[in-house]
């Protein structure tokens, strides 16, 4: 690697980390400030509706986000143009579908229910800021997004947490979760307005069909490999039991992303460029590797060391339960964190079907937390359920917010 390359890859990483790591931290801290306000109850029930939209937001959207990134196989504008028109129509079609699948699941769901439909308008504002936000990083304009990203959170955020601290609902964290999407789609489109005025051609998007069905296939596995213990949870186990849990998957999730992500919206486009010299790619890849292992496995392990004392001191002692999946979810994230650069190297070759394959392997190990120790410490098992001091919207939620 050159010098005048060297200089640029640690450029855009460092603006790509200061934007994970900002975000990542104003996201954390209000999901903490909701926790500490609402109580595991009420977050139980928008972990809920959120397991809904994070599924369905899967498989309309994130099978796109690879393709607009490398700027389709023959990173010709009309491909990049076809898929950005395209991805808004699914975020639309994303939204209804959201709504109606609400609607069914009201009688079920209850609140959680009314949640997931509240959700829907983010699912189109998603449709519509991930064209110019790939757009962005395919220029190199890694820093304006990082602006861009951080002042959505910001905004997002204090709206969200005054809402909470004000009337103590449930709907304050869909507040920050449709108006940080709001603050994103408005400030992407403005910048990239001109591209978003362009007629789409959409014969281009058909040299693309094999690759996003593949690719959209591995966004659904991967999806599902990361919650199918929450899945599970929230199924066998009740809103208050899944709060808990994703409370600590929230906590290790957010701590790998900050790593995860800064690397791969970086690698996967660059990777895409230099795909034709193989040198300068594995190169990269092993040293991109090795700073994970070494960042990662320290972040980590400090986390597991100061859940047990920081978890009761920071939250109270009613998400006490979350120290023990806490720490069992640390050691897991270690391996998540190194391999996390496989995906992009993959993807920046087209190579679609291997990334399918690569994510349909650690589906069944997805379960394993379900049966895992940390129940008998937490007195989330489902023997031991009818001790816990649930209260009765847990059982017959109430449908009002």
């Amino acid at each position: 690697m050159t010098g005048s390359a060297r200089t640029s890859w640690l450029t855009s990483i460092r603006w790509s980390g200061t934007s994970v790591i900002a975000t990542q931290a104003i996201r954390l801290g209000a999901q903490l400030a909701f926790a500490a306000i609402l109580g595991p109850s009420l977050v139980g029930y928008f972990t809920q509706a959120q397991l809904a939209y994070g599924l369905l937001a899967g498989i309309t959207l994130q099978g796109f986000t690879a393709s607009l990134l490398r700027g389709g196989a023959d990173s010709s504008d009309d491909t990049s143009t076809a898929l950005a028109a395209f991805s808004r129509l699914l975020g639309i079609a994303g939204a209804v579908i959201l709504c109606v699948t609400a609607l069914a699941l009201r009688g079920l769901w209850g609140e959680s229910a009314l949640l997931l439909a509240c959700l829907a308008p983010s699912l189109a504002l998603q449709g519509l800021w991930i064209p110019p936000w790939a757009s962005l990083l395919r220029a190199g304009r890694i820093a304006t997004v990082a602006r861009a990203e951080i002042t959505a959170a910001a905004i997002g955020a204090t709206i969200g947490t005054t809402i909470a601290l004000c009337w103590s609902t449930t709907i304050s964290m869909v507040v920050f979760v449709v108006s940080t999407d709001l603050t994103l789609a408005v400030i992407l489109v403005y910048i990239t307005r001109d591209n978003v005025l362009r007629r789409p051609n959409w014969r281009a998007i058909s040299k693309e069909r094999g690759f996003l069905i593949h690719n959209s296939g591995s966004e659904l596995l991967n999806y599902l490999s990361r919650n199918a213990d929450n899945i599970l949870v929230a199924a066998l186990l009740g809103p208050r039991e899944l709060a808990l849990y994703s409370l600590a998957y929230r906590i290790i999730s957010l701590t790998v992303q900050q790593l995860t992500q800064t690397v791969s919206r970086v690698a996967l486009p660059r990777f895409a460029r230099d795909r034709t010299n193989a040198g300068i790619v594995a190169a990269d890849f092993v040293l991109i590797s090795r700073g994970l292992a070494v960042v990662a496995g320290a972040a980590l392990a400090t986390a597991f060391a100061v859940a047990p004392a920081a978890v009761p001191w920071i939250l109270g002692p009613a998400w006490t339960g979350a120290v023990a999946p806490l720490q069992w979810l640390c050691l897991a994230a270690i391996r998540q964190s190194i391999q996390s650069i496989v995906w992009p190297t993959v993807l920046a070759y087209g190579r679609a079907r291997w990334n399918f394959f690569w994510h349909f392997c650690p589906v069944p190990g997805g379960i394993c937390p379900i049966g895992s120790p940390w129940h008998r410490g937490t007195g989330c098992s489902i023997r031991h359920r009818r001790h816990l001091p649930l209260p009765r919207s847990s059982v017959c939620p109430d449908s009002s917010y």
